[in-house]
């Protein structure tokens, strides 16, 4: 007869043995699960940061080359440059994962640049595809599975061109501007003065009175809702280019509000050759480009020759002045002082530098005026003035008195606010390549990184 005893010896051992695997499969779980993990977290960074890496030279290349989103184009030798330029990126940064040249993502390691151009705004881009496999190391798990233990990773980058705002005409080409953003007569004119406006029109940052006023503009006159927009004539060309009085199609309500922005001061006015020169006589002269101290001129002429002028102080001319050099030539005053006028009898023949012209040394083409400090402006009557180019006050209450005849400048005017009185007469005849120029902007390409 067996003992019961003797049976059941043997089975302590069997549970022991039974336990001990169960704690090492436990154990390479914990041990070689967080080994996999780790691995997973660090090939994900390593293939985020190689797309963005290619992204951003890809980027780097559609600055260097103009490429933008209106001309983006698959075909394109500087798109193909950016290509280039983001598979040699992620190469670099993903050596350990993808061999040169390796274009081949099917296989688990590699980096695909794709060009998609669809046509449309939102279809035009690239899309970069970093993908990395790899192979953990493992301690224990290889006693209980016999297959390698491997992670796949994969990082996406898309990247669209900026927007391209090429350079073009400051406050969107209006012809009159006035900045004052709350002011019910920022544009204000009496005692039967015209205020003419041709190809171009007039905008006002708030709005405009009139009494005994005319305004002509072939693009009407803007302003800001919610403030008085009233003249006692206000005639705009149709689209056969007939007058037209039609309150509805000629006085609208403006987009938006403008700002003015002119780079490049003071740094122009310290920059080689930009010495302080002496003011010259009462009875004029001839002056070159430099700091001046205020400028007065009672009688004589007065010839400016090409270039930058920078002047403080006053100025007050009543005698001629003009500019010498060629047609194309010309001069950008950049004045700082308080007091600008144009008395009676003054005789002044001012142009800024045609786009394009290389006579004028540091002159900005397009820009004649530009006074970024508050200052008393006038025009007083009887004088005769023909300017070609932005003048720019953008802090100055602009005043045109009596019997001044302007001719037809072919110039834009900017102000704070404006006040035509007393017989005034003023005719700007607009053309783009004549006045100043917005340098234009191109925005920086879009990442976007998925995984």
């Amino acid at each position: 007869m067996v003992r019961k005893r003797d049976l059941e010896s043997g089975q302590v051992l069997i549970i022991l043995t039974v336990g001990i695997i169960a704690l090492l499969g436990f154990t390479a779980l914990a041990i070689d699960g967080g080994m996999l993990y780790a691995d997973r977290r660090y090939d994900q960074n390593s293939a985020d940061n190689a797309a963005m890496d290619g992204a951003g030279a890809a980027a780097k290349e559609f600055v260097n080359g103009g490429v933008d989103l209106a001309s983006f184009d698959c075909d394109d030798a500087d798109v193909d440059d950016a290509i280039a330029a983001a598979y040699e990126a992620v190469e670099n940064s993903a050596v350990e994962f993808i061999l040169a040249g390796d274009h081949d993502i099917s296989d688990g390691n590699g980096v695909l640049v794709e060009c998609k151009d669809d046509g449309g705004v939102t279809g035009n881009y690239l899309l970069i595809t970093v993908k990395f496999t790899s192979t953990t190391n493992t301690s224990f798990a290889q006693l209980i599975f016999s297959k390698e233990l491997q992670n796949t990773v994969q990082a996406v980058t898309r990247i669209e061109p900026g927007v391209n705002d090429p350079p073009g005409p400051t406050m969107d080409g209006m012809g009159l501007v006035a900045l004052a953003d709350d002011d019910d007569s920022a544009i204000f004119g009496n005692g039967n003065s015209d205020l003419t406006v041709i190809g171009s029109g007039i905008h006002t940052n708030s709005g405009f009175t009139g009494k005994n006023v005319n305004i002509v503009s072939d693009l009407g006159v803007r302003y800001i809702p919610d403030y008085n927009h009233e003249a006692k004539k206000i005639t705009c060309l149709d689209s056969e280019g007939k007058p037209t009085t039609n309150v509805a199609t000629c006085v609208k309500p403006a987009e938006g509000k403008y700002e003015l922005s002119i780079p490049g001061f003071p740094e122009a006015c310290n920059a080689a050759g930009m010495t302080n020169k002496s003011s010259p006589s009462n009875k004029g002269g001839t002056i070159s480009p430099g700091r001046y101290n205020g400028i007065k001129v009672t009688s004589g002429d007065l010839v400016m020759n090409p270039g930058l002028y920078c002047i403080s102080g006053t100025v007050d001319l009543k005698g001629k002045v003009t500019v010498s050099g060629s047609e194309n030539d010309g001069v950008t005053i950049y004045y700082t002082g308080s007091s600008w006028t144009l008395n009676g009898n003054a005789e002044t023949n001012l142009r800024a530098p045609r786009h394009g012209a290389t006579g004028s040394g540091l002159a900005i083409p397009g820009l004649l005026i530009y006074a970024p400090n508050p200052a008393t402006v006038k025009w007083n009557g009887g004088s005769e003035n023909y300017f070609r180019g932005t003048l720019a006050f953008p802090q100055s209450d602009v005043t045109l008195n009596g019997n001044t005849e302007s001719g037809a400048w072919a110039a834009q005017f900017i102000g704070d606010t404006f006040k035509f009185t007393g017989g005034m007469s003023l005719r700007l005849d607009f053309t783009e390549d004549d006045t100043y120029w917005d340098a234009g902007e191109l925005s920086l390409p879009l990442l976007d990184v998925y995984q």
